[in-house]
């Protein structure tokens, strides 16, 4: 009887461990399995492209930003940098033709910032039916800004020495010649006094002798 108690006994507790083994083991799993997933930084796709001329850009009333309006890019202009719309993002660049890199909206210009892009599309769109209307009529009196671009200012920058050296090299020959004649006129003038002077000593020594 005695060796059958502890038969038993042996047997329940084999069991309660087996059991808490189990349940630890299924808390552990459990544990494991609730931990969030890590996911990477979505990648930002960077404007590529080549304006060949300078666009010309638009300052509707009241919205404090030139818009480009003859390129195929939501382009804008605004404290001195561009601006451009691409893949739902604003990237600012120095050029027209960038380099572009990405701007976080709470980092963009207020100018910029209250506005949505729909609603500068829709000033865009205004402002460029109302340029077209009267630009054909000549009276368009909104503000209108083309960049120089830098190429085009440096030719312009060579083009203007060249003009300001023919102007200095003209002024200089032009001094040159007053400086010239002035002289010139004055060693005749100095010469024919000398002369005259000469003439009359001359005069008087011929008196004297005659009165002699």
């Amino acid at each position: 009887m005695k060796i059958r108690n502890i038969l038993c006994c042996t047997a329940l507790l084999l069991t309660a461990t087996t059991v808490e083994a189990a349940d630890v083991g299924f808390n552990l799993n459990l544990n494991v399995g609730s931990r969030r997933p890590v996911y990477g930084l979505p990648a930002v796709s960077v404007p590529n492209f080549m304006i060949p001329a300078p666009p010309v850009f638009l300052a509707p009333p009241g919205l404090g930003l030139s818009i480009a309006i003859d390129i195929p890019y939501d382009m804008v202009y605004i404290d001195g940098l561009y601006y451009v719309y691409h893949g739902k993002n604003w990237h600012r660049g120095r050029h027209y033709n960038g380099p572009w890199t990405p701007v976080r909206g709470d980092l963009l210009p207020y100018g910029l910032r209250k506005h949505k892009h729909k609603d500068i599309v829709i000033h865009r769109d205004r402002e460029y039916r109302r340029y077209r209307e009267h630009q054909s009529r000549g009276d368009y009196r909104g503000q209108v800004y083309r960049p120089v671009d830098r190429r085009d200012r440096k030719d312009w920058d060579k083009h203007d020495r060249k003009d300001w050296d023919k102007r200095d090299r003209r002024d200089r020959d032009k001094r040159d010649r007053k400086d010239w004649d002035r002289r010139d006129r004055h060693d005749r003038d100095h010469h024919d006094r000398g002369h005259d002077r000469g003439k009359d000593k001359g005069k008087d020594r011929d008196r004297r002798h005659d009165r002699d």
